[in-house]
């Protein structure tokens, strides 16, 4: 039985991560970006990262990189990258356990 998270938790770590990636963003040069989601969801008793980018035009692969390297060390172990419809990009995994502690205050 999966531990209930509280809704204030997601939401401040969503919060938090979005604005990691748009820093990241911002700090690469990269201005064409329409948006970026970040949702926290339970799928199959497991807690799920997903980040959902859509540019307008294209970046650079290298972006995507950095986006997947920053998930991968501070939130997931494995990373998914997949286009949920056009345009968008969508980069997902399951989120660690120790992730919560640090969002508990």
């Amino acid at each position: 039985m999966p531990v209930e998270i509280p809704q204030q938790v997601l939401s401040r770590m969503q919060q938090h991560i979005r604005k990691e990636i748009v820093d990241l963003c911002k700090k690469e040069g990269v201005t064409n970006i329409l948006y970026t989601k970040v949702g926290i969801v339970e799928r199959d008793g497991r807690m799920m990262l997903y980040v959902k980018i859509k540019p307008k035009g294209k970046i650079p692969y290298e972006l995507l990189d950095k986006i997947a390297k920053l998930m991968r060390m501070k939130y997931t172990r494995k990373i998914l990258v997949d286009s949920p419809h056009l345009y968008a990009i969508r980069l997902s995994g399951e989120l660690r356990k120790e992730v919560f502690k640090r969002f508990k205050k």
